[in-house]
């Protein structure tokens, strides 16, 4: 009963006024940019930037895309085909474990992206566009918002390397004295 509450809790709260945008997280807006140049040469499967997204999450929230996905025992096909009611009771578990998520293949990106930003949790673009990596990062942050698993960044010490580069940057184009 208590775990129903604070489910029913974390999903009825009101949306954080501070809303956190997941391109301004260190690294995520060069992932961006190589995300849309592979699209635009038409790169599918490009495996170093695949690696270089699950460690960006990983350093940003504590957990990878697939932490997300329900994982199946590994001897999986062997029970489906032998022992009906536990593939019964596994599905179950999955059907459950997938029901928490917003952020699936049933629902529009443009959809997942409105129930992301009531969380407090901003992945778009400039233009209000989902991100290139919109699907990468979507079931990490709904994860994070609901308290599911995984770790928010901490803002203050984004915004503050952010200010810190700034004034180094300014250093460096400021003329000699």
């Amino acid at each position: 009963m208590k775990q129903r509450h604070r489910e029913w809790a974390t999903l009825t709260a009101k949306p954080n006024k501070a809303i956190r945008r997941l391109r301004e997280l260190p690294g995520v807006q060069e992932l961006e940019n190589d995300k849309l140049l592979n699209d635009r040469l038409r790169i599918d499967n490009d495996d170093r930037l695949n690696a270089r997204i699950e460690e960006t999450s990983i350093k940003l929230f504590g957990i990878r895309r697939m932490d997300t996905v329900f994982q199946f025992p590994p001897n999986w096909e062997a029970i489906e085909n032998d022992d009906w009611d536990e593939a019964d009771r596994i599905l179950a578990q999955e059907e459950a474990h997938e029901a928490r998520f917003y952020c699936n293949d049933e629902h529009s990106e443009v959809d997942q992206l409105a129930h992301l930003h009531e969380r407090g949790w901003n992945l778009s673009d400039e233009r209000g566009n989902p991100l290139r990596l919109f699907w990468w990062f979507a079931r990490q942050v709904e994860a994070v918002a609901k308290g599911y698993m995984g770790r928010a960044p901490d803002m203050g010490a984004v915004n503050l390397q952010k200010w810190e580069n700034s004034l180094a940057e300014e250093a460096k184009a400021a003329p000699p004295d």
